[in-house]
């Protein structure tokens, strides 16, 4: 049955114009890490500032832990999250 449906993701997702994955109820770790990807990982810009300023120790500590949920360890994640439009 995975044989068969694994080539079908990339037409699947390759379509899809967003992936929504629910990831089970928030806690505040959880949405720490997401206001810590949405307001300053994205802004490529800041990523040095990020990697070396002392100040955000606590928000990659609740990044490790969001990306620790079984969710992140599927071979497949990348494939559903990059091949949307």
């Amino acid at each position: 049955e995975k044989s068969r449906q694994v080539p079908m993701m990339l037409e699947i997702y390759g379509k899809a114009q967003r992936v929504c994955v629910w990831l089970g109820e928030g806690d505040e770790t959880s949405k720490k890490a997401i206001r810590f990807i949405h307001n300053d990982l994205l802004d490529l810009k800041k990523f040095d500032q990020l990697c070396r300023n002392d100040q955000y120790g606590d928000q990659w500590i609740a990044l490790i832990q969001f990306m620790e949920q079984p969710w992140f360890s599927r071979r497949w994640v990348i494939q559903e999250i990059a091949l949307a439009d």
